[in-house]
Formats: C-alpha cells, sequence, structure tokens
C-alpha cells in the first residue's frame, strides 16, 4: 500500500494507462474526438493544479499560524525552554519550517512553452508529471505540519497543562528516521518490490525447494525478471 504516491500515476507506464483511462471515460460518455479529449483532459488538470494551489496557500497560513504558537510558547517561558522539552520543540519549529518551503515548491509558477503547445501528447504527459510532483510535495509538507501540530500540543499539556515533564528527546532523531523513511523512501520500496515482482519469486524459490529434490526449472523461472522475461517473449516474436 501506497503512502504518499498512492492513486498517483508514476513514471512514463503509469502517465500512458492515465491518459488512456481518461480517453475511454470521455468516449464512454460520448465524446470520440481527439481534439475535445484533449481539451477535456487539459481542463481537469489545469483545474487539479488550482485545486492544488489553494490546499497549499491554506497549509502556508496553518504552518504560519503553528510558528507563531512555538514563537509564543518561547516568550511565555521567557526564552527557557525545559530541557526535557527541548529537542520536540526544536523538532516542531523544524517540521513548520520545512513544510512551508515544500510548500514554495508547489505554488511555483509553471507555464507551457512553446514546444508544449505543439505537441498535445507529449503536453498532458507534461501536465500529468508536473500535479504528480507537486501533490507529492504538498503531501510530505501536510505530514510535516501534521507532525509539528503534534508536536507543539505534547509540549503544551507536557509543560503546562498537566506539568508531566516527559523527557522524550532522545525518541527524536527515531522519529525523525522514521519519518524521513514513510515520506522518501517507503513508496519507492513498495514499487520495486511490485515491479520485479519480489514477492511473487520468494514464492517460487520456496515451492522449488520443497521437498526431497530441488525443481531447478522452477528455481530458474523464479530468479528471472519480469525484464528478462519481456526481452525473451519480444524475441521469440520478432519476424
Amino acid at each position: 500500500m501506497l503512502l504518499i504516491k498512492a492513486s498517483l500515476p508514476i513514471g512514463g507506464r503509469g502517465e500512458a494507462d492515465y491518459i488512456d483511462a481518461w480517453k475511454s471515460l470521455l468516449e464512454f460518455n460520448g465524446s470520440t474526438a481527439e481534439r475535445d479529449i484533449q481539451r477535456a483532459l487539459f481542463a481537469h488538470l489545469y483545474e487539479n493544479l488550482n485545486i492544488l494551489d489553494g490546499k497549499t496557500n491554506s497549509l502556508i497560513q496553518l504552518n504560519g499560524i503553528v510558528l507563531a504558537a512555538y514563537i509564543f510558547l518561547l516568550s511565555s517561558t521567557s526564552m527557557n525552554i525545559p530541557r526535557t522539552s527541548a529537542g520536540v520543540y526544536i523538532l516542531g519549529i523544524a517540521y513548520s519550517a520545512a513544510a512551508v518551503f515544500l510548500c514554495l515548491r508547489v505554488i511555483w509558477v509553471h507555464w507551457s512553452s512553446r514546444s508544449d503547445l505543439s505537441h498535445a501528447e507529449a503536453h498532458m504527459r507534461a501536465l500529468i508529471r508536473v500535479r504528480t510532483e507537486r501533490t507529492i510535495e504538498f503531501r510530505r509538507a501536510w505530514t510535516l505540519c501534521f507532525v509539528s501540530i503534534c508536536a507543539i500540543l505534547f509540549l503544551a499539556i507536557n509543560d503546562f497543562i498537566e506539568k508531566w515533564h516527559f523527557d522524550i528527546s532522545g525518541y527524536v532523531p527515531v522519529l525523525l528516521v522514521f519519518h524521513a523513511f514513510l515520506i522518501y523512501t517507503y513508496d519507492d520500496l513498495v514499487i520495486f518490490i511490485v515491479h520485479r515482482n519480489f514477492l511473487l519469486r520468494m514464492k517460487r524459490v520456496r515451492y522449488a525447494l520443497r521437498g526431497n529434490r530441488v525443481r531447478w526449472h522452477v528455481l530458474a523461472r523464479a530468479m528471472q525478471t519480469k525484464g528478462r522475461r519481456r526481452r525473451k517473449r519480444a524475441a521469440l516474436s520478432a519476424p
């Protein structure tokens, strides 16, 4: 299951499948002209980008409020954050500031070039790619803002409301590594495993090694990658 890249067309195949699915939907609704299909897809993509810009502006405003809350928290303690909460405070400030920088990347102005206007298919792929990249950055910024809000809530409860004074500074590096893995590496790892049929091959390997003898032909097929099988089929079908 994907997180940051969920429901997004990833790579050239994903972009082509998305365009084909959109064309099939319009043809099902009665639109068969290629120009009408392209016009509808362009309008759909630009509407998505406008929605993404609006959500990003709201997230920037929310991060501004969160940063102001951190500053208020610092001023209320006379610039003296408790040692047990220093790591959480720095984490929250850093995450909120990083979320703003990611949002600035999302709202970067993109204009279609002359070459884009000359090649409709390539232009559609470029817009899909822009939407995908900006959606990924927005989702990463959203998670950073969410963690920052959780951090300031913990600080308020731990040091001012309940005054538990729990020291979780030692867990901050673990949280940083785990969160970075989730938003930057996890999805790519899942896509790689699915693309390579890793789990399916491991199942075949276990089947090949079951019993008193090794099933070498099954083991060979299990260790063969999808790309090799595809090239082999293409070579056999070539005239």
